[in-house]
């Protein structure tokens, strides 16, 4: 069948349920398919996964040969500005937009301030200023909202943050092709970070099984200790049988990440390497 189809009579009841009042759909939505495919189907996992990264981070480090022959593929989600930096020449990536509120996710699509090419819309609503106070006290209204305008451009729905919903900090899996489990905090701790990882997992398959699942890693995460290659490894060690993938984060101090240490695109670069020369044993 083709996936313009299935598109259709998957999500055209999600879309009509949630613009007629928020309403929750009965039932998960249906898989999306796309150029990319979303890249590899849920609970397969095989080599090749689905990765997030900025464009700005990644420009940092496409340089390098192991990072393109780990990232050079559709299954590599590229978060794109609304203005300015694109994808490296030549690379086959997938770019999205995301934002950090669905007041002016909303605005862009209406105005058309979106890059042209995108293939996906992320919402990363957190407790944090970048997130309106209304969105924060009322996360499944606004997560339904943005999922919403993602399928009716048909877009892949994004959830990258994980402010409650239903009850659970993955309930935005409902709605979502590809959900981001933040656990980048637990990274210093592989046990935890791997039982937290394995937790959320199952919570979001349960709620969706066609969801795509990436766990956080970060160079950097806070309180700013800084982040060690074998932590990272036993990370992945711990995880890689049970997500679909991870998103690279390289935060920039500020305000989006009061606490965050300086960014090391060294480490991921290294990561990344460790990765292509085949660990962990895939």
């Amino acid at each position: 069948m083709e996936w313009r189809r299935v598109w259709g009579m998957g999500l055209l009841g999600l879309t009509a349920a949630v613009l007629a009042g928020g309403r929750r759909p009965p039932g998960p939505v249906a898989a999306f398919r796309s150029r990319a495919e979303m890249a590899v189907p849920a609970g397969a996992l095989p080599s090749r996964r689905v990765w997030i990264i900025a464009a700005s981070a990644l420009d940092r480090i496409a340089g390098n040969p192991a990072v393109r022959q780990v990232l050079d593929h559709p299954s590599t989600w590229v978060s794109v500005p609304v203005h300015g930096q694109g994808l490296p020449q030549g690379w086959r990536v997938t770019p999205f937009v995301h934002f950090a509120s669905e007041a002016a996710l909303a605005r862009a699509v209406r105005t058309g301030r979106l890059p042209p090419g995108i293939r996906g819309l992320g919402y990363d609503n957190e407790r944090w200023p970048l997130t309106p106070a209304r969105e924060q006290r009322n996360p499944a209204r606004y997560v339904a909202r943005a999922a919403a305008l993602a399928h009716r451009h048909r877009w892949a729905y994004l959830q990258l943050g994980n402010l409650p919903v239903d009850g659970s900090r993955v309930g935005g899996a409902r709605w979502a092709q590809v959900i981001d489990l933040q656990v980048q905090s637990a990274e210093r701790d592989p046990a935890r970070y791997a039982a937290l990882v394995r937790r959320w997992t199952a919570a979001a398959r349960r709620r969706n099984p066609q969801v795509q699942v990436v766990a956080g890693l970060s160079t950097n995460p806070p309180p700013g200790t800084p982040v060690t290659l074998a932590e990272l490894e036993a990370d992945v060690r711990a995880s890689e049988r049970v997500v679909n993938g991870y998103w690279l984060n390289l935060p920039e101090p500020g305000r989006a990440c009061p606490r965050c240490g300086p960014p090391d695109p060294a480490l991921v670069v290294r990561l990344l390497a460790w990765w292509a020369a085949g660990q962990p044993p895939r």
